[in-house]
């Protein structure tokens, strides 16, 4: 399967990285810096994509989000369950296409 490298795909695979990244903060330090690293890439290559202004400004604040997502005692009281709500409805559109 040839996947199309739309916004879309890159939103429904940054949120499986980012479940990954939920499970590596239970982990280590070593795997949760890697999970980090991959979701900042996919980030990089949606930006890389995307068009709209609000898609850019999207990417920008998940940016923030994560980072910070990853530190002890963070700047957001953002959780795994909430981030995994957030990028369902773009796993789910994927599915559809």
């Amino acid at each position: 399967m040839n996947t199309v490298r739309t916004p879309l795909f890159y939103m429904a695979n940054l949120g499986a990285e980012v479940a990954r990244l939920s499970i590596a903060r239970e982990r280590s330090v070593v795997d949760t810096e890697a999970s980090l690293a991959r979701c900042l890439h996919i980030l990089d290559e949606y930006e890389s994509i995307e068009t709209s202004p609000g898609g850019r400004k999207e990417a920008e604040t998940l940016r923030r989000v994560l980072v910070d997502f990853v530190k002890e005692g963070g700047q957001y009281s953002v959780n795994a369950e909430q981030l995994e709500e957030y990028f369902m409805p773009f796993a789910l559109r994927l599915q559809r296409e």
